[in-house]
C-alpha cells in the first residue's frame, strides 16, 4: 500500500521509511499476540445495538469488506481514531472502557498503535487518491505528521493500558 501511495505522490520515501521503521519497532516490542478476525471498519456507524436485560450489547456488525485475520486489538483502532477526531474525551473514555475489559492483555498500547498505523494507512491511501482528495489534514501535512497526531494523542499516551 505504501508503494502505491509513493507512486501516486501522496507519501514521500522518508514517510514510507519512518512508517516501516515504526511498525518494525512496535512489532519487535510486542510478544506473540493472539489472532482473530479483525473488523477493520468497526465503529458506531457499522453496528446494531440491542438492549438486553437493561444492558446495551452489539447485536450485529456491518461492512465487513476490510476484515482480515490478525491482532484482535486492531478492531478498536478505527473507532478510537474516529472518536479522537470528534472529541478527545470520548476517545479517552473509549480506551479506558476497552482496556478495563482486557486487564491482562500484554502490550495493549503498542498493539493499538500498530493497529492505528494500519487503519490510518488505509484511510490515507483512500482519501488521498485524486478522485477523493478529501482527507481531513492540514495542507502540506505529511503522512508521518498525520500518523503522529493519532499515535501521540493524549488518551493513548496517558491511558495506562499496559
Amino acid at each position: 500500500m505504501l508503494n502505491l501511495c509513493i507512486n501516486r505522490g501522496s507519501v514521500t520515501r522518508q514517510d514510507c521509511s519512518w512508517t516501516l521503521q515504526t511498525l518494525d519497532r512496535l512489532s519487535s516490542e510486542i510478544a506473540h499476540t493472539p489472532t482473530a478476525v479483525v473488523f477493520t471498519d468497526f465503529n458506531r456507524n457499522n453496528v446494531a445495538l440491542e438492549c438486553r436485560n437493561g444492558t446495551w450489547v452489539v447485536s450485529g456488525v456491518f461492512d465487513l469488506m476490510e476484515c482480515h485475520h490478525g491482532d484482535p486489538v486492531a478492531t478498536a483502532s478505527r473507532q478510537f481514531a474516529l472518536l479522537l477526531e470528534e472529541d478527545v474525551r470520548l476517545a479517552e473514555v473509549f480506551l479506558q472502557a476497552y482496556a478495563s475489559q482486557m486487564p491482562n492483555e500484554p502490550n495493549l498500547s503498542k498493539r493499538l498503535q500498530r493497529g492505528l498505523i494500519h487503519d490510518r494507512l488505509l484511510n490515507w491511501d483512500y482519501f488521498t487518491r485524486p478522485e477523493h482528495n478529501s482527507l481531513p489534514t492540514v495542507p502540506g501535512q505529511t503522512l508521518k505528521d498525520w500518523l503522529n497526531s493519532y499515535l501521540s494523542a493524549p488518551p493513548l499516551v496517558a491511558c495506562t493500558i499496559e
